[in-house]
């Protein structure tokens, strides 16, 4: 478990603009990352940490809760709250690329290209919907610490979508989060991601925004998201002009 002086450099902020469960699982989540809290380590209880933040229980359940959506901790029947072992988290297009930069120190950024509704047929399979049924997507470009990192494309069905606005995409912060405004702005909860990942050449609209010459190889990522009923809601598709590593688990078909 985290030394009670490790504790004390994640204390919450009370005048800060993030909320105090935002804190305090962006500073758990930060202890995970660097190793102060080691995969199955039994956190403290939640009356505990409430102590240690200064804060209520229910701040403290709500960001367990967001712990626990994202995979890095799991909660035992009748023993308490767990680091996740490696593995058992969700997949990592899960993962808000601007939480995870902020908790370790970057600075995000994201540049709104474009925004409006589209006919995309293939999206619309993905997303089990009609080949014609409008899609609104959004087109961003994400850096990190001022260098473009990938180019994201988010397409989400008109029937969830209708109260999306282009100012719901800010260049700074927390609420640049994707995850963050269909939450705010739709109401929607993101549950389960199933990601794609292949490779694929820059073009020329691609190429001067990522940085990279044209036709030069970027990784494609495509994640498509549930709702806890599941249904599928959201597709998002990102070109990384930045090195990526990935898991795949390969299965055998029974075929040659």
């Amino acid at each position: 478990m985290a030394s009670m002086a490790t504790w004390d450099e994640h204390r919450v902020r009370h005048d800060s603009p993030v909320p105090l469960y935002r804190q305090i699982e962006y500073a758990i989540a930060r202890l995970i990352d660097v190793g102060d809290l080691s995969p199955r380590t039994n956190l403290p209880s939640e009356a505990r940490l409430a102590e240690l933040y200064g804060v209520s229980r229910l701040t403290v359940r709500q960001a367990l809760g967001e712990l626990r959506r994202k995979g890095l901790v799991e909660s035992r029947q009748g023993k308490g709250t767990f680091v996740s072992s490696p593995g058992q988290g969700d997949v990592p297009c899960l993962s808000s690329f601007t939480e995870t930069a902020l908790r370790s120190g970057h600075v995000p950024t994201s540049q709104l290209i474009s925004f409006g509704e589209v006919i995309d047929r293939q999206v619309a399979r993905d997303l089990d919907l009609d080949e014609s049924q409008p899609l609104i997507r959004v087109v961003r470009l994400r850096s990190l610490d001022g260098i473009p990192v990938y180019l994201s494309f988010a397409s989400i069905p008109t029937s969830f979508g209708r109260t999306l606005r282009a100012s719901d995409f800010p260049e700074f912060g927390l609420e640049q989060s994707l995850y963050q405004s269909l939450e705010r702005s739709c109401g929607l909860h993101l549950r389960v991601g199933e990601e794609t990942v292949s490779a694929r050449l820059a073009s020329k609209a691609a190429a001067p925004l990522l940085g990279v010459r044209n036709r030069a190889p970027l990784v494609e990522r495509t994640c498509i998201m549930r709702i806890a009923d599941g249904r599928r809601v959201v597709s998002e598709r990102t070109l990384w002009a930045q090195m990526q590593q990935t898991s795949v688990r390969l299965v055998w078909s029974g075929t040659r």
